[in-house]
């Protein structure tokens, strides 16, 4: 009876301090300042449109080709290693932008930001499903996605109204502040408490290979796949 207590309170514990930490982390994990004055940090770099829309084609292509293999990376190891690499690679990508000095180093940056994003993408959902799962909280799980993303929101905005001013002052200014935000999140993130569920240990024989294998036949076969 005892052990039984003991669990439903360390579960408890753990529930609640990855909720916490979740919306912390989601705040902070996008809260990027750069959309505003990209576009003319690149021309001030001395890149035409053509560049900058292959830079941002770049980001796109590799998104696709590394989201199921950089998944199975959360699926088969661990969710929080897959969110503390994709931080890891973010810092390095922006830190890449500050120094960079042509196109080539520009894409460069790009598809480590890139895949770094696949790293990121949903494994910090998944760490909060399963830790309301443990104490069958799955109903607030929309509440508190919705919760994050609405103070997220309200942050970006600001930022958005900020990295203007930001810019004018230091055109590096930017991204050495979203580097600062990507650190509070990787920290974050090194203190998320990973649940361990069966469920979670099953993924581990998904033929990840021949997902990728179907996933581009799917493309290939249909040029112009139903939106």
């Amino acid at each position: 009876m005892k052990r039984i207590q003991l669990f439903r309170q360390s579960s408890g514990s753990l529930v609640e301090n990855n909720i916490h930490k979740y919306i912390l982390y989601s705040v902070f994990s996008d809260l990027l300042i750069l959309g505003p004055i990209l576009t003319i940090f690149f021309l001030a770099k001395g890149l035409n449109f053509t560049q900058i829309f292959t830079i941002g084609a770049v980001n796109s292509l590799f998104v696709v080709l590394f989201e199921v293999p950089t998944g199975a990376v959360a699926d088969k190891y661990s969710r929080k290693l897959s969110i503390i690499m994709g931080c890891i690679m973010w810092i390095i990508s922006l830190s890449i932008y500050i120094y960079a000095q042509n196109f080539a180093t520009f894409v460069i940056a790009e598809i480590i930001f890139s895949i770094g994003m696949t790293f990121k993408s949903g494994a910090e959902t998944a760490i909060l499903f399963d830790s309301l799962k443990l104490e069958g909280r799955e109903k607030e799980f929309q509440t508190i996605v919705g919760k994050a993303r609405s103070y997220l929101l309200y942050a970006s905005a600001v930022g958005s109204l900020l990295a203007g001013f930001v810019y004018s002052y230091n055109i590096y200014l930017p991204f050495i502040i979203s580097i600062g935000f990507i650190i509070i999140s990787l920290g974050v993130a090194i203190s998320f408490k990973e649940p361990k569920l069966h469920e979670f240990k099953a993924h581990s024989d998904i033929k990840y290979v021949q997902i990728i294998k179907n996933s581009a036949g799917l493309i290939l076969n249909n040029r112009k796949l139903p939106v």
